[in-house]
């Protein structure tokens, strides 16, 4: 199996090259972090009654809008 690789460009402008087995846990570690951000920032301005802030969560618990095309 063929391992894919991530190049990132550092801060200072020199290359490296990651695989995603690498990159992966960090970029969800990040986003995790970020999400903590968030909830902080609506607390602090007032807001306490979301659950979760998951976009997956958000779009799973839309309602369903379903267009059957007639086509008998």
């Amino acid at each position: 199996m063929t391992r894919r690789k991530q190049q990132i460009l550092r801060a200072h402008f020199l290359a490296a090259t990651l695989t995603f087995s690498i990159y992966d846990p960090h970029a969800v570690n990040h986003a995790t972090y970020h999400g903590g951000q968030l909830v902080t920032m609506l607390r602090q301005a007032g807001f306490s009654s979301f659950s979760n802030t998951d976009l997956v969560t958000y779009f799973i618990n839309q309602p369903v809008l379903v267009n059957i095309a007639n086509d008998a």
